[in-house]
């Protein structure tokens, strides 16, 4: 969603992520009428990954899949986060 030039997400929870930066991925398309695209973020609430179906050609809804915590801080996290994420994915 788009708000006032902001990027966010509302979980099916209610809880709001207010998107800094985001990373997606594709993994290989074995079956191009269904498949699975991921984006992680960084919000300022914390760092979540998401998962959207396409199904027949028709995007569904994003899904909150999980929510990454670290003790650490600054813009490395994020990278190594999206490092081992796309290896995570690409299997």
């Amino acid at each position: 969603m788009v708000d006032q030039g902001a990027y966010y997400f509302v979980a099916s929870d209610g809880r709001r992520g207010d998107i800094i930066r985001c990373q997606t991925h594709q993994p290989g398309i074995s079956d191009p009428d269904d498949y699975f695209f991921y984006m992680w973020v960084q919000t300022l609430q914390g760092y979540f990954i998401l998962k959207q179906r396409f199904l027949e050609g028709r995007p569904q809804n994003w899904s909150l899949i999980g929510e990454m915590t670290t003790d650490e801080k600054g813009p490395a996290v994020f990278d190594d986060w999206s490092e081992i994420l796309k290896e995570r994915f690409s299997e």
